[in-house]
């Protein structure tokens, strides 16, 4: 989705909520899919700072980062959200996988 296409959807987002008192926009996904390189954009964008950081490793990212208070405004209209970004879901991890990319074998 282009730059242009996610705020028109986070605006239409917005019309959606204005009586809720506070939304959580959730970021889901598969392992390594793009969820934290996608939070970051979002956030250095309207925050001026990344959420986290990335890795090529899969199952490096193990606990969830969210973001307050993310507020964006265009054309006199804003919205204001927590932005969630999780760890990837799997539903098999496998040990080898990590032996790859040189993690120690547990004690």
């Amino acid at each position: 989705m282009a730059f242009g296409g996610l705020k028109k959807l986070l605006n239409r987002i917005s019309s959606l909520f204005r009586r809720r008192g506070e939304i959580k926009i959730g970021l889901y996904g598969p392992v390594n899919s793009g969820k934290t390189t996608l939070a970051n954009k979002i956030c250095k964008d309207w925050l001026g700072e990344e959420m986290g950081s990335t890795s090529v490793i899969p199952h490096e990212t193990r606990e969830i980062q969210m973001k307050e208070k993310v507020s964006i405004e265009s054309k006199g209209k804003s919205l204001t959200f927590n932005l969630v970004d999780t760890p990837g879901i799997a539903t098999r991890i496998d040990f080898e996988d990590f032996m790859k990319f040189g993690l120690k074998k547990p004690i």
